[in-house]
């Protein structure tokens, strides 16, 4: 919990100061006359997103079902990577609804993701006299790494201005186990083991905080977490040995909009190009 908290403050001290570089360049071009941009933007645009994820483990189990021996199993999460590139699609449709726009923006790519747990095993056996044995302990390391594909709705929030919003997004995963370790305890046979399938489908939810970099350029850290699995329905976590484990994403993805292909110097555009471009980078 604690490296989630520090993640999330991390990212809200990189978006205030970049948000305060782009002010400060802002401002000096202005005041010195810099050139202004006239390019006629596209609604869809490069998207790539990085960071982190993390395993939250299911609570610590004490087995004493069996008439041999007692058990206590503790789960630990560990500190993978992933690395994500796509494309954005943003909504510049006009609408009447009095709600507003139902999405503002679709994105989707492929996605590279690895995930690490830690499970321990003490073990103590029952002696004839009815007492435990000196406890025998053992231990797993065991990481993941899955080849997949996402897609994602998103909603805007928009603060003030339009340049910084909040970004909620529903969405939907799958991957495909492409890399792994071999799963063994260092001593003994898990307790009750059990493994995902090598492949996961889930639907998602994630929550942003983004800002505008300039025109047509977006940077959003997000976290991302399951909330239903569909492949081994329902369950959102992955199971590993003994323990479940929930798996969680923080990152920073970045959004960058083509440019319209230009039919002579002049060209900039219809007028109709022109004001869908303004509606969507004003966030209206």
């Amino acid at each position: 919990m604690k490296f989630i908290l520090f993640l999330l403050s991390f990212c809200l001290v990189l978006t205030y100061y970049s948000q305060s570089v782009y002010k400060n360049k802002k401002s000096k071009k202005d005041y010195f006359g810099g050139a202004k941009d006239y390019r006629v933007l596209s609604n869809k645009g490069l998207m790539i997103e990085a960071g982190l994820t993390n395993t939250f483990p299911s609570k610590s189990q004490n087995v004493t079902d069996d008439i041999s021996y007692e058990a206590q199993i503790k789960a630990k999460g560990g500190i993978g990577f992933f690395l994500g590139l796509g494309l954005a699609h943003f909504n510049v449709k006009k609408t009447t609804s009095r709600i507003g726009r139902i999405y503002h923006y679709f994105d989707y790519g492929i996605q590279f993701s690895t995930y690490h747990i830690n499970e321990a095993t003490e073990i103590r056996n029952k002696l004839n006299d009815g007492t435990l044995s000196t406890p025998i302990n053992s231990q797993a390391k065991f990481y993941q790494g899955y080849l997949g594909a996402r897609f994602s709705l998103h909603h805007l929030f928009y603060l003030g201005k339009g340049n910084r919003f909040v970004d909620f997004a529903p969405g939907i995963d799958a991957g495909y186990q492409m890399l792994t370790n071999p799963a063994t305890y260092s001593t003994f046979t898990a307790y009750n083991a059990h493994f995902s399938p090598y492949t996961k489908v889930q639907l998602h939810l994630s929550i942003g905080f983004g800002f505008r970099l300039k025109r047509g350029s977006y940077l959003i850290p997000f976290v991302q977490a399951p909330v239903l699995g569909l492949y081994e329905f329902p369950f959102q976590a992955l199971h590993w040995f003994s323990s479940k484990y929930y798996p969680v994403q923080i990152g920073i993805k970045w959004i960058r909009l083509f440019s319209k292909r230009k039919n002579g110097c002049t060209d900039n555009g219809t007028e109709e190009d022109r004001k869908r471009n303004q509606e969507f980078l004003q966030g209206q």
